[in-house]
């Protein structure tokens, strides 16, 4: 009779570790999902994050290249005007044409978006005459 009184002990002690088991079980599977999603979810925020800045250096780019043929084209066409380039996509363009006759003739030209800056230079070497003829 007493072996029969700790066989069910046991068997009542082992169904009751094995609702613990199942217990953390769980809460180990919960805490791993919490896991993955909180990085999955930093992850894609970085990527939002890359994404508007790839767009700001493309809009800075194309803006310091649309100065850089805006100067080509004011030195080669239309000799020495003195308007400025304006921009559709609200992205800003500032110019600088350095040197003249006999000296190297230096074009920057600088683009901003948001807070991407993006430049270009042209060196086009000495010049035979003067910029404004």
């Amino acid at each position: 009779m007493n072996n029969e009184l700790k066989e069910k002990n046991k068997s009542a002690s082992i169904r009751h570790s094995s609702g613990q088991v199942m217990l953390m079980t769980t809460v180990v599977i919960s805490a791993t999902l919490l896991a993955a999603t909180t990085l999955a979810g930093v992850l894609m925020i970085s990527q939002l994050r890359q994404t508007a800045n790839v767009e700001q250096s493309t809009r800075g780019i194309f803006a310091a290249d649309a100065g850089l043929e805006y100067e080509l084209y004011r030195f080669y066409q239309d000799k020495c005007s003195e308007s400025s380039p304006s921009l559709a996509n609200e992205a800003v363009v500032e110019t600088q044409v350095s040197g003249g006759e006999g000296t190297n003739v230096v074009i920057r030209s600088q683009g901003s978006y948001g807070r991407a800056i993006r430049a270009f230079s042209l060196n086009l070497g000495p010049l035979s005459q003067s910029i404004c003829d």
